[in-house]
């Protein structure tokens, strides 16, 4: 008897259908601002708990004939922002190409749904697109001077005017060395924005997991193949 149980418990259920997807989106967006939320008096584990439960409970009342639980829609929400995230940046970086050629290719219907939800400037889905990389993986490569703005090859000048002349491209070349100081730092600001919102995101993952493993151990408790002892204070 028990043996059946753990080969029924091991059986793998259907893939997610779009429709579970849409409703696991649309009722994520419904409480995003208490999922996102950081912990506070009004935001508390518990109701981050209870909001997962209820969109467990929205996707199960749409399909009876799998039911998913709570688990499986957390790590399906964050498989999903994952890939979104993906395919929006890779759009991004297509569109931003120039040269011609075909346009990209439109984003499907769930990534769409989730940068309505997340909007479209938030940490989880920002990326720096359109960045050059060099060999060694830096955002920033050796400028070329020839494109540096103001800067021009020297040209031969009559004796007396080159000196004039001399001062004159100093002058472009200092205005284009400010320049590229101000695109390198432009540049610095972006890869210190994208680390914080590589942060967000790990902290964000590690409340998802922290859920996961309270609602596992309640079940436990509730079915008795564990016993809960109070923490006293010292």
């Amino acid at each position: 008897m028990e043996s059946n149980k753990i080969t029924e418990n091991k059986k793998r259920k259907p893939n997610w259908t779009e429709d579970e997807k849409a409703i696991l989106l649309e009722e994520y967006g419904k409480r995003k601002n208490t999922l996102r939320s950081r912990y506070n008096p009004s935001v508390t584990h518990l109701h981050k708990t209870k909001a997962w439960q209820e969109i467990t409970d929205k996707i199960n009342s749409r399909n009876l004939a799998v039911k998913r639980t709570v688990e499986e829609v957390m790590k399906k929400y964050e498989n999903v922002v994952v890939n979104s995230r993906k395919e929006i940046n890779n759009y991004k970086k297509e569109s931003g190409k120039t040269g011609g050629g075909p346009p990209p290719q439109d984003m499907s219907e769930t990534a769409k749904l989730v940068q309505d939800i997340l909007g479209k400037d938030s940490p989880t889905l920002v990326g720096i697109v359109g960045v050059p990389q060099s060999s060694s993986g830096s955002s920033l490569t050796t400028p070329n001077w020839e494109n540096v703005p103001g800067a021009t090859s020297p040209t031969p000048t009559h004796p007396a005017t080159r000196h004039s002349s001399e001062e004159k491209g100093l002058g472009r070349v200092t205005s284009g060395l400010a320049e590229l100081q101000r695109e390198v730092l432009l540049l610095q600001k972006r890869k210190a924005e994208l680390e914080i919102s590589k942060l967000e995101m790990k902290k964000e993952n590690l409340n998802m997991q922290n859920i996961i493993l309270q609602h596992k151990i309640n079940k436990l408790a509730h079915e008795g193949l564990i016993a809960l002892q109070p923490i006293s204070e010292p």
